[in-house]
This record gives C-alpha cells, structure tokens and sequence, in this order.
C-alpha cells in the first residue's frame, strides 16, 4: 500500500502520463462486451464475477518476497474487469473474504487461493475468484448480471437485441483466456498509452484511477 501511494503521489506532483497494465480492458471482446453494458443493451448491472484460475509455474511466481501474493499475481485483473463492468465510481460498503492452501502446490510460500465478496452502494454485488495452484488450464471467467440480460465469458444475452430470447450471441474477437501471453492485445494497450503520452491527457488506468482496484485489493487480503 504504501508503495502504490507513493507511486499515485509522486506522478500527480510531475504531472507524468501513467498507465497500471491491466491488459484484459483491451482484448476486443471484452471493449465490445463494455461497450454493450455502456449502451444499456442489458439494463443496469447489478452483479459481476470474475476468477482467474491458472498453474503458476514454480519458482518466484510462488514466492511472497518476490510474487507478492494470488491477488497481485493473477487476482488483480479479475478484480479490475469486475470494476470496469460494474461502475469504478462506485463506492465500497463492505468486503468479506477468505484464502486457502496450498493444498497441492507446497511451493508456495503464501495462500495460493482466494474467495471475495463486495458489496457496492446501491445493493450492487460481486465475487472474485483466484486460484493461482489450480490443476486445469488457465482460465479467465466473467459473468456480468444486469436487470434487461447477462454476460457469460465472451457471449451475451440480451433479448431486446436478439430475437432469440433462449440464447446467447458470441461477440467476436480475443478474450482472455489463452495462457499464451504471445495471444495478448499488448500493442493495443502501448498505443492507448503512447496517444495518451502524445496528448498529455490521462489515461483510463492513470495511476491515479488505478490506485482504487489496488487498495481494494488490499483491503481483501487483509479481510481474508
């Protein structure tokens, strides 16, 4: 924590052009989904989950002096998709949250597993989900619940745009859930950054706005 503000304090004096690299905004399948919950397409958004769910290879992935913990290692982009979706000027009422493990990875140094509960003002909920030990491939789950359809990884359901009310639609373009980082949007990331550095304007994950989801992340480790 005292890191991050220190890092949030010393760009705002400099006046510098930041960016936290949350790359999951940026697959195109997740700005398409973003932008169908900014138009309205499925009502108001009431409850958001996100799991990262992966097999850190070993050594200082699995280490609390150099990894730091599941939720910086894996945890941190679930938690910021989950904001994204749901609103980031949503004020936090409450936070409940456990951590396990390791049960079969004994390498790690700090508990490979977590489960987290948010409630947000307006009786807004989510739930976050990490296990960084996890005996699977890896994979990224996003479930977004709004008053008009629902979100399910990278597909939607929103009857008032699909005449077939029993399915869901799939949107096009990549999501983030292939273990090949080769596969990742990183150019698109790097350009936003590098426009944003050219126009002197902020970016969406300044650290100034990025700071909210790591004291999140905080404040669930310390209720876990």
């Amino acid at each position: 924590p005292a890191e991050v503000e220190t890092l949030a304090v010393t760009a705002a004096e400099n006046k510098l052009v930041t960016m936290a690299g949350h790359i999951v905004r940026y697959f195109p399948a997740v700005a398409s989904l973003k932008a169908l919950v900014e138009r309205g397409d499925i009502g108001e958004v009431y409850h958001v989950e996100a799991d990262y769910w992966h097999q850190l290879t070993p050594g200082w992935k699995t280490k609390t002096e150099t990894a730091g913990s599941a939720m910086i290692m894996g945890g941190v982009h679930a938690l910021d998709l989950v904001r994204h979706m749901i609103g980031e000027n949503l004020r936090v009422e409450s936070i409940s949250a456990l951590h396990s493990g390791p049960h079969r990875r004994q390498d790690f140094s700090y508990p490979p597993n977590v489960s987290a509960l948010i409630a947000f003002e307006g009786g807004k909920t989510a739930r976050i989900g990490v296990s960084v030990e996890a005996a699977m491939p890896y994979t990224f789950h996003l479930q977004v619940n709004g008053t008009d359809g629902a979100i399910r990884q990278k597909k939607f359901h929103a009857p008032k745009l699909s005449p077939d009310e029993s399915g869901f639609v799939e949107v096009s373009g990549g999501f983030p859930d292939d273990w090949n980082v080769a596969c990742h949007p990183f150019k698109d990331e790097l350009d936003d950054f590098i426009d944003c550095v050219r126009r002197g304007k902020p970016n969406q994950l300044d650290f100034s706005r990025a700071r909210v989801t790591y004291d999140l992340l905080f404040d669930i480790e310390r209720a876990a």
